[in-house]
């Protein structure tokens, strides 16, 4: 019975991995435009406009990052000024790009805003609230974010903990298990 419940599984992951790949290549198809070695790991959304967004060579993607390039809010202050809602909701918006360079990582969870520049060499932390252009070489967290480090920075602190731990899952835990915990943060 266990074996029956663990094929299952499987094939329930096989099928939402399918369903994220199908949304990818249905965004590439509407105009998202991604450079080569880009990884994308788990489900993003690309919004209504993908075409409005470039990511560049080399960048990884994590699970849950938000792509949004337009602002439906304008719709408040229209309403407010006189105009029906049936005749704004859903019909007027603001629009503008994301650009995303080359070797770019973004955390899990993060949403990139409308008019988003991240330039080459950049790392976004998990949570992320992004809007803005930054400059290249630095890490950014926080709502909203901001600059927290240079990438130097961020590499001299970490360097001394970098592993590169087994790939079968068994072996991988044994393998981090046995870490000291000034390795593992």
């Amino acid at each position: 019975m266990k074996h029956f419940f663990i094929m299952i599984a499987e094939a329930f992951r096989a099928a939402r991995s399918l369903q994220r790949k199908g949304f990818l290549l249905k965004a590439q198809r509407d105009g998202l435009r991604v450079g080569q070695g880009t990884k994308f790991v788990g489900s993003h959304e690309f919004g209504t406009e993908p075409f409005l967004i470039t990511i560049g060579s080399d960048c990884l993607i994590t699970d849950g990052v938000r792509f949004i390039t337009h602002d439906g809010a304008i719709q408040v202050p229209l309403i407010a000024k006189g105009e029906a809602f049936e005749r704004i909701y859903g019909h007027k918006s603001t629009f503008k790009r994301i650009t995303i360079e080359n070797n770019v990582f973004i955390g899990v969870s993060t949403i990139i805003m409308p008019g988003t520049t991240l330039r080459n060499n950049t790392i976004v932390a998990a949570g992320s609230v992004v809007g803005g252009t930054f400059p290249e070489n630095i890490v950014i967290a926080g709502n909203p974010a901001k600059i927290i480090c240079t990438l130097d920075q961020y590499y001299e602190k970490n360097r001394n903990r970098v592993v590169q731990p087994p790939r079968s899952r068994d072996e991988r835990m044994k393998f981090i298990q046995t870490l000291h915990d000034d390795s593992i943060g």
